[in-house]
């Protein structure tokens, strides 16, 4: 967490400015362990990511970092500390035997978690934690829906952006896009999951400032701050989406742009939190004055992968917007952004910042001279119905030839058919049969 970053900050619940009070590790002006002070709270640094809460945890994480106990604070974030909700529930808080079981438990599981995060790569991490659904989503994630479509969006978006802020960041994976299409770029990521930002800082290399805060809160920066704002698969599970819309047009430049991407339909999709039709999302900002440009994602895929043309940022027919899964948001003060075109070849393109890897939705056959043997895995039903425009354009099974790998533009052009992805370093590891370099 950068100093001067922090000066910038005000607090979400208070709406003073915030300042550091103790640190603890910092590296000249990165601050990795520490606390902020507002005029009403204390806050705690962990690994780099500033966690905003007003609760019990967060004196729980101070007062280990107190104790020089980096890695505990950490569990406690986690949620690995089962044991310290369940003192709370049965208020054993003050129970001196409770307390010790606890304190023995957190230094264990810091142990553990540590080593499994140390020797493992990123793919093999989500598996370790048995995340279920959420981890076949986030191990896919650079090859779904959400984020094959989201592409013509934030290659625009990334063009000409000094300072972006992705809410509901998850892992990263949007902003990844951003970083190694704009390097320059300073990201902020935010998302209430404090182990999303925790695995992010770890494997995903942004170089960005990252925040833990629940969602439904203000957000903690100045008027005018950004110069572009993005969300993805999110507002659909806001509480409070006006106070999101309202928050968006107070952060954002005048000559900004906010891409709010992957929005559930209400009129046709049937999935968890509280979605709105289609057209009712634009209702959300209409008081502000934004030029809006509302894309169905599933044309925004079809352009990508079938056609190899973009049509955006062309309005598409209501009757498709209406009755699309999912849709995008295009919000801008300044109409020229919605004016602004994209080629394919923009919005795919080799990094040598990257490493490359295969479709993880394939199992990989890598021990032919000559080819490489790709098939596509057994999926869950959830994942087929929520990434429905993707995967069927997957074959069940591919044959590559092994020299095609050394030829960049080969290579090339696997990265656009998604069959090879670029993705951080620590992604996959050295000797998986999925690593190409």
């Amino acid at each position: 967490m950068n100093t001067s970053f922090i000066k910038d900050l005000i607090c979400p619940f208070c709406g003073s400015g915030l300042g550091l009070d103790e640190v603890y590790e910092a590296d000249q002006e990165e601050v990795f362990y520490g606390v902020v002070r507002c005029s009403c709270s204390l806050f705690p640094i962990i690994n780099g990511i500033l966690v905003l809460r007003e609760s019990s945890i967060s004196d729980r994480v101070i007062q280990k970092l107190k104790q020089g106990r980096m890695q505990e604070a950490v569990v406690v974030l986690t949620g690995s500390d089962f044991l310290a909700r369940i003192g709370r529930f049965l208020k054993f808080e003050q129970n001196k035997l409770f307390n010790w079981f606890r304190t023995t438990y957190e230094r264990r599981q810091s142990r553990n978690f540590s080593a499994k995060i140390s020797r493992n790569d990123f793919i093999r991490t989500i598996r370790t934690l048995k995340w279920g659904i959420w981890g076949e989503y986030v191990i896919n994630r650079f090859v779904s829906d959400s984020y094959i479509g989201a592409l013509p969006i934030l290659a625009i978006i990334a063009e000409d952006t000094e300072r972006l802020l992705d809410i509901a960041c998850g892992l990263g994976h949007l902003s990844y896009y951003i970083r190694i299409k704009n390097p320059k770029c300073q990201i902020t990521c935010l998302d209430r999951n404090f182990i999303s930002l925790f695995l992010s800082q770890i494997f995903f290399d942004l170089k960005a400032n990252h925040i833990n805060l629940e969602l439904n809160f203000p957000l903690p920066f100045k008027k005018e701050y950004f110069s572009s704002v993005i969300c993805s698969d999110a507002l659909h599970y806001f509480y409070s989406k006006r106070l999101f819309a309202q928050e968006v047009n107070r952060i954002l430049k005048k000559d900004g742009i906010s891409g709010l991407i992957h929005l559930h339909n209400a009129r046709v999709h049937t999935g968890k939190g509280k979605p709105l039709k289609a057209e009712e999302y634009t209702v959300l900002f209409e008081e502000d004055g934004w030029h809006m440009n509302l894309l169905p994602e599933k044309e925004l895929i079809r352009n990508m992968l079938w056609r190899n043309c973009i049509s955006f940022p062309s309005l598409f027919p209501l009757e498709d917007i209406r009755n699309s899964l999912n849709i995008s948001l295009i919000l801008a003060k300044d109409k020229n952004w919605l004016k602004k075109n994209i080629k394919p070849d923009d919005i795919v393109f080799l990094s040598n910042q990257t490493s490359l890897m295969f479709n993880p939705l394939y199992q990989v056959q890598n021990n032919n001279s000559k080819h490489i043997y790709l098939k596509r895995k057994k999926l869950s039903p959830h994942y087929k119905k929520e990434n429905i425009n993707t995967f069927d354009y997957f074959p069940e099974r591919l044959e590559l030839n092994r020299n095609d790998l050394n030829d960049t533009a080969k290579i090339f052009e696997l990265l656009k058919k998604f069959i090879v992805i670029q993705v951080p370093k620590r992604y996959v590891g050295p000797n998986s049969p999925y690593r190409i370099n």
